[in-house]
């Protein structure tokens, strides 16, 4: 289930034009019941995307951007790290699938699934990065040339400089469940243990 809506933004486009205005699709998907990234991963692939709990939806919505969390001040969505390669960069992290499909990525998807912080109870906000973005982008393999303690998920994250304004995102999806692998298994649980006390 899903249903889409747009914002739209007026930027500079140079003398000529003075300013022009671009489209942000804003998309919303309830997922009832399965694996949510195998569900999300037809409109994933290929694509250059942020992941942030709900929550932190009005904050980035107020500011108008995805700010880095160079202090650490801010909660993460997946998990603290005072020692992650792009937090230490200035950087926002993102998700790189657009050779989602190739064997190393394949590899190392796993590592850090996008939806991971997706529960029952709190959806996640995805931010599809603009094409525009892609030049900007600091891959992954300069970690190699660093000091190696640090941490990073190899072929699939990548660091954006600075903060990611929401004029260059080109969709926000967001993304709610009713349940998930986890909360399914211990329903399921919890039934069979009922059964057995009947």
């Amino acid at each position: 289930m899903s249903g889409i809506a747009a914002r739209f933004f007026f930027e500079y486009c140079g003398p000529a034009s003075a300013f022009c205005v671009r489209l942000m699709k804003t998309t919303k998907i309830h997922i009832e019941k399965g694996d949510a990234l195998q569900q999300l991963m037809p409109i994933l692939e290929g694509k250059v995307f942020h992941v942030s709990k709900s929550k932190n939806w009005p904050k980035i919505e107020e500011l108008e951007k995805i700010i880095p969390n160079e202090n650490g001040d801010l909660e993460t969505s997946f998990g603290a790290s005072r020692n992650s390669f792009f937090k230490n960069k200035d950087c926002v992290s993102v998700f790189d699938y657009r050779n989602i499909h190739e064997d190393k990525p394949q590899e190392h998807m796993y590592k850090c699934r996008p939806t991971a912080p997706l529960t029952p109870e709190e959806g996640i906000v995805i931010f599809v990065l603009s094409e525009t973005t892609y030049s900007n982008l600091i891959p992954w393999e300069g970690w190699k040339q660093e000091d190696l303690s640090q941490m990073v998920v190899p072929y699939v994250e990548a660091g954006y400089p600075g903060a990611i304004e929401l004029s260059l995102i080109d969709e926000v999806i967001f993304v709610t469940m009713d349940e998930n692998e986890s909360s399914g298994l211990a329903n399921l649980l919890r039934s069979m243990n009922n059964v057995q006390a009947i």
